[in-house]
């Protein structure tokens, strides 16, 4: 669910699908362009986009998890480039007409969102 306060969106971190394992790039391909799309797999959205390789914690049959993953080396956070970055997660996408258009929510939001669920 979205809430909107003088016209800036807010998402409750309780609406994530409680399905989705800790990591905020689990089952995201991308970016396209500044946008990681909601890919409903097990795909990590920090790997090559060309390929779009599953989780690299569940290759090694090991639970995902952001805080102990192999990728995050710190990067992500470091860098203002990614401030640039939004995320389209399934549960927030607008029903209407199927999301088209819909730019997603800002990435460090999601990251947050994680955090705090």
């Amino acid at each position: 669910m979205t809430y909107t306060i003088h016209g800036i969106n807010l998402y409750n971190p309780s609406d994530i699908n409680p399905d989705r394992p800790p990591c905020p790039f689990y089952g995201f391909t991308g970016p396209e362009g500044t946008l990681f799309l909601d890919s409903n797999d097990n795909r990590c959205g920090l790997q090559p986009q060309e390929d779009n390789p599953p989780c690299l914690m569940e290759m090694e049959n090991e639970d995902p998890c952001w805080d102990e993953c192999p990728v995050n080396d710190g990067y992500i956070i470091e860098h203002s480039v990614f401030t640039l970055l939004h995320i389209a997660p399934r549960e927030f996408i607008p029903d209407s007409p199927s999301g088209e258009g819909w730019p997603g929510i800002p990435l460090l939001t999601w990251m947050m969102m994680f955090k705090y669920r």
